[in-house]
């Protein structure tokens, strides 16, 4: 993988008011960007917006980069800040929303190069589609 300049690289939206970054991983929009077993990529988001309650079939760690999230992670919920990171095991239900008044950013990084959420109340869905 090259060295990757983050500025350079396009903005998606995710949903409304939430748009996310692909540094490495198949949804990178420069296959050579493409890694063998990882994703990595920002997503930031607006007041009030989150993600909601899914799981993975692989570990993920989410990294809290500017502003507050409430983030749940299992049976357990915090308030988390930047400093912050937690390590979500496969199959562990997590959601999280932003829970300040201006913008949420986190890294997120998957141990696998496809990134599909199963949602707790519907189907799986890849990256391409959420």
């Amino acid at each position: 993988m090259p060295i990757v300049e983050h500025d350079r690289l396009p903005w998606g939206e995710a949903r409304p008011g939430v748009r996310w970054r692909f540094v490495a991983g198949q949804a990178s929009t420069d296959q050579t960007q493409a890694t063998p077993g990882l994703t990595m990529f920002f997503e930031e988001f607006e007041p009030g917006t989150g993600v909601p309650p899914h799981s993975h079939t692989c570990e993920e760690i989410l990294t809290i980069l500017e502003g507050e999230a409430d983030l749940r992670l299992g049976g357990e919920s915090r308030r988390v800040s930047p400093g912050f990171s937690a390590h979500v095991p496969p199959g562990t239900v997590h959601a999280f929303q932003n829970a300040g008044s201006g913008r949420l950013t986190v890294q997120c990084v998957l141990s696998s190069t496809a990134m599909v959420a199963r949602w707790q109340d519907g189907p799986e869905s890849g990256a391409q589609t959420s």
